[in-house]
This record gives structure tokens, sequence and C-alpha cells, in this order.
């Protein structure tokens, strides 16, 4: 039999315009770079996997750039694809990129950056054995800020170009070690304070830091004055460059 002049050209475009509908709009498609990994669902946002995911499981976020404000409210595991390739930017430069308010959370892997209000790029809140390794933190207000917690691990991070780098508020038992704290200064309005620093101590008390490289910051290692006070915190092994200044302890019990 003759086939019909046109015919097979005809179901060619029409082949392609289905799979370019298909394409356009997400069906049979995996839309998601971000994966549960207890479920196996994708999401296109850290957040919307976060809101779906039950307590304790595992959060994996593929390589690109994520303009949100994640909020962390249940125990997860959420781990980027690599620190340098996975950066997430705050939507709203007012609020933290990462406010954790759970406890025994980890994260690690990413790179956090440009909150240049008053927030963290990693903010611990009231939140205790919780684990931050291995991200980048850079060009934020506050790198890796600790507020009224308790046990929790930060560790192998670079922490630069801030300008307070970790400070510790109201928090004890918490260990600081191995991470990198380069050129956290001043650069902001005098409003925001005028000094920027590396590590700073405020009403803390039983902290461990040791084996950090901190290096050109104003201010190396800040214990400062108090209300209650910030006793017995434990200074080991840290490494202090060109620091203006290495370390000022307004105390006398810290070591």
């Amino acid at each position: 039999m003759r086939k019909k002049k046109g015919f097979g050209k005809g179901m060619g475009i029409l082949a392609l315009a289905v799979a370019v509908f298909i394409l356009f709009s997400g069906v049979g498609v995996a839309a998601g770079t971000v994966h549960n990994n207890n479920t196996g669902i994708d999401y296109d946002t850290i957040q919307a996997a976060i809101d779906a995911a039950s307590a304790g499981d595992e959060i994996h976020v593929d390589s690109g750039t994520y303009y949100e404000n994640v909020n962390v409210n249940k125990q997860l595991k959420i781990i980027g694809e690599n620190s340098n390739s996975v950066i997430v930017i705050a939507n709203d430069e007012n609020k933290s990129t990462f406010e954790v308010r759970a406890d025994w959370v980890i994260i690690s892997g990413f790179t956090v950056r440009h909150v240049t209000k008053i927030s963290a790029g990693i903010h611990l809140n009231n939140t205790n054995r919780s684990n931050i390794s291995n991200n980048i933190v850079l060009n934020n207000h506050v790198g890796i800020m600790i507020y009224k917690s308790r046990e929790n691990v930060v560790t192998n991070n670079d922490v630069s170009h801030n300008h307070y780098g970790i400070p510790i508020s109201g928090s004890n038992n918490n260990t600081i070690r191995n991470n990198t704290l380069t050129s956290n200064t001043y650069y902001y309005p005098p409003t925001y304070g005028n000094t920027g620093m590396g590590i700073s101590i405020y009403d803390s008390s039983d902290n461990s830091l040791k084996n950090n490289s901190i290096s050109h910051n104003d201010y190396g290692i800040y214990i400062t004055n108090s209300p209650n006070g910030s006793h017995n915190n434990i200074l080991s092994t840290n490494n202090f460059i060109e620091n203006s200044v290495q370390a000022h302890d307004y105390y006398s019990d810290n070591s």
C-alpha cells in the first residue's frame, strides 16, 4: 500500500510537539534537584523537601544555586553534593539563610553567602547536639551563629569575609574545631558594631575551641564582658596569624 505523501513528516512534527509539551508541563519529568533519600521523592527547593520530610530523613541537594531562606524545624540530615558547587543565597537578607530550631540536625556541603543585614549564614537558635561541617560561609554579617544552644559541633568549615565569623552567645558545651576563619573584619555601618571577629564568646561557658586556623581578622578570638560571665572555655592549639588582636579575654579562668 502506498503511503500518503507527507504522512511521515506530519507524524514527526506531532511527536516533537508532544515532547515539547511534556518537557514544559513537567508531565513524566523528574523536576527536583533536591532529593529525600528515604522516600525517593524529588523537590525543586530545599525548603519544600524539609517541609515534606519526616524527622530523621536525609535530604540530598544537587549542585546549583538556590535562592531561599531555609527553616529547619525537625531532626534532619541536609547534605550538599559539594560545598564548592551547592550555593545557597538568602531571598530575604534580613533573615538567616539556614535557621535551625531543632536538635540533632546535620548541615554539610554548602556555600552560604550574602546575608548583609543583622542575620547569619547559619543560625543555631536554641539547638542542641547538631553538627555543622564542611561548609563555606562567606560575605555575611554573621557567619555561623550559636545562640542559646548546647553540645553542638562546628567543624571543618571555611568561615571568611564576614563581619563576625562564629559568635557564641548564651551557649555552653559546644565544640568549635578545625575551622578556617579568615578576614572577618568590620565593613558595616557603626550601628552594627565596628570590630570584626573570628570567634567571639559572650555569656557562654565550657566551650571547646580547638585546632582552628584564625588569620587576618580584627580580633582572632574575643571573650567579652557579659552579665553572667564566660568561664571555663578551653582554647587549645589554635593557629593565630596576623590578626589585629590575636586574642582578648575579659576573664581569667578561660584557658
